[in-house]
């Protein structure tokens, strides 16, 4: 823990002093004013700024600080973070990647206790700051190694979140398990024993049957989780008592629905393919990664166009399919340039790029060329409308 004479002790204290004073005086900061020293709380200031895009503007206003500009980028969205815990509850969480602490405020409202593990003595100084400053009391802030801590750690926790680093040796990302700290795929077996639950975030870049092979003996639920119409991240829920694995798909932001699979309805299909029909759709990113063509077909009552398109077509219009719907107009005027539109390439010999340099066309927000090849490999160039 810092102590008063620590400078970055002081520099945090000083910035608060500073940022609090400009806010009570409805002034504005413009850094192009400040002195030196006060220059310094720049980035400080920007990090903060790239966070309230994810975190409640009134956490700020009452003296949360963000510390670097790649904590704001690594630090779960406040929705995503409550979403992650919507379904667990109980005495004691461990958060053992604490971070800036953004989990484990929303752990804090579904346990009685969380307990916050965080190596970088200055990022835990921020954390127990920004806990205290937003009135929460029940996280215990411990300035530890999550793999050390666990050797003293005696308790049965109800719930261990981890959310590993994906950039312990430096700016390098890494994605695989292995490569994270603390790694799931090496402590999971101690994590096991000291808790009932373990959920893991990953990245979403992750394959989904290699996650279902390494989890294998105590999986209970993968659950792909995205924003919009992008894929965030896996949560790989692990239960010591079943090992029945689900596979879902969550389209935060979005009207639909998740959609829960089996393992045998990853990437399946019918084999068996349709001609184009009024409406042609797009799956969400997140189904384009998990594929389970055929229980898209069966629960939207929809023909696949070909093995190698994900494409999907219809004669009706089907508002809840989680993904984009295009209204088929007619066939694309290949001879006609500057055409008004978004260009689509799924399964076809050029790229969309491609296109729009050869057919110079100018951006559009409604209409569409989708190009594309079907089962006996001819390839289509439609014009369509965006329905949704």
């Amino acid at each position: 823990m810092y102590d008063a004479q620590n400078s970055k002790y002081s520099f945090w204290e000083e910035y608060a002093s500073f940022r609090k004073d400009h806010l009570e005086s409805d002034s504005k900061l413009d850094f192009k004013q400040l002195s030196t020293f006060e220059a310094s709380f720049v980035k400080a200031f920007e990090s903060e700024q790239k966070a309230t895009n994810k975190l409640p503007q009134d956490w700020f206003e009452q003296g949360f600080i963000c510390k670097s500009m790649l904590n704001a980028e690594q630090c779960s969205s406040w929705n995503t973070a409550l979403f992650k815990f919507k379904e667990l509850e109980g005495d004691l969480a461990v958060d053992l990647s604490g971070g800036l602490g953004v989990d484990a405020l929303a752990l804090s409202r579904k346990y009685l206790r969380v307990i916050y593990i965080e190596r970088d003595p200055e990022l835990a100084y921020l954390a127990r700051q920004n806990f205290a400053v937003l009135g929460i009391d029940n996280i215990e802030v411990v300035t530890e190694d999550s793999e050390s801590w666990m050797k003293t750690f005696n308790e049965k926790a109800d719930l261990f979140y981890i959310d590993p680093d994906r950039r312990p040796e430096g700016n390098k990302k890494n994605f695989f398990l292995n490569d994270c700290e603390p790694s799931p795929l090496k402590n999971r077996e101690v994590w096991k024993q000291k808790s009932n639950e373990i959920l893991i975030k990953a990245s979403p870049m992750l394959d989904t049957k290699d996650l279902i092979q390494q989890f294998a003996q105590n999986l209970y639920e993968l659950n792909l989780v995205a924003y919009k119409n992008e894929c965030k991240e896996w949560l790989i829920r692990l239960n010591n008592k079943q090992q029945i694995a689900n596979i879902k798909a969550s389209f935060l932001g979005t009207s639909y629905p998740s959609m829960q699979f089996g393992l045998d309805d990853i990437g399946t299909q019918s084999g068996q393919f349709t001609d184009v029909k009024k409406y042609i759709y797009i799956p969400h990113s997140s189904l384009l990664k998990l594929s389970p063509w055929l229980k898209i077909e069966a629960v939207f009552q929809l023909g696949k166009i070909a093995a190698n398109t994900q494409l999907f077509t219809a004669s009706e219009y089907l508002p809840n399919f989680p993904g984009r719907c295009f209204e088929v107009l007619k066939k694309f005027d290949k001879k006609k340039l500057y055409q008004k539109v978004n260009i689509i390439a799924k399964n076809f010999p050029l790229k969309a790029s491609e296109l729009v340099r050869r057919f110079q066309t100018i951006q559009n927000e409604e209409q569409y060329l989708i190009a594309f090849r079907d089962s006996l490999n001819k390839k289509h160039l439609l014009l369509t409308k965006l329905t949704n």
